[in-house]
């Protein structure tokens, strides 16, 4: 089922795939694909969604798994910021429906939230979480990075 699915235009991205652009390809799967979906955003060919609480994630992966220094860290942080993406804000509304698919799936808030996200903005999620992509693979709105077309 590898690269049967179209590209969506509009896209929540989660941690997993934001980490992969930090990532060499040798060392771990779906970076290639991460790579290229971020190399897509920044030709303007997909537009990327990202809720507020993905820069403390993301710091704090690069902070406890990954051997760097606390330059290199700012500095992935500040490269992740001048992006461009667009930022969502937590709202009660995505909250109330980040805790429903809590629930429903079992899996913690902040990967409810994404989905809630996506759900909201009328968009796709993609991750790059193997797990999370199983828990939930009655979402259509839901991809893995590996289901993209990405050429």
């Amino acid at each position: 089922m590898e690269g049967d699915k179209m590209i969506p235009e509009r896209i929540v991205i989660d941690t997993s795939v934001v980490l992969k652009w930090f990532r060499k390809e040798k060392m771990e799967k779906y970076v290639k694909e991460s790579k290229k979906l971020r190399d897509y955003y920044l030709k303007g060919i997909v537009e990327i969604i990202i809720p507020d609480f993905i820069f403390y994630e993301f710091t704090n992966v690069l902070r406890y798994k990954v051997d760097l220094t606390e330059d290199e860290i700012y500095k992935g942080v500040k490269s992740l910021f001048n992006m461009g993406f667009e930022i969502k804000h937590a709202d009660p509304e995505t909250i109330k429906e980040s805790v429903y698919i809590s629930f429903k799936y079992a899996i913690p808030i902040t990967e409810a939230y994404y989905i809630a996200l996506a759900d909201q903005e009328k968009a796709f999620l993609v991750t790059a979480d193997d797990h999370l992509k199983e828990i939930v693979k009655d979402k259509r709105n839901v991809l893995h990075v590996k289901e993209l077309s990405l050429i």
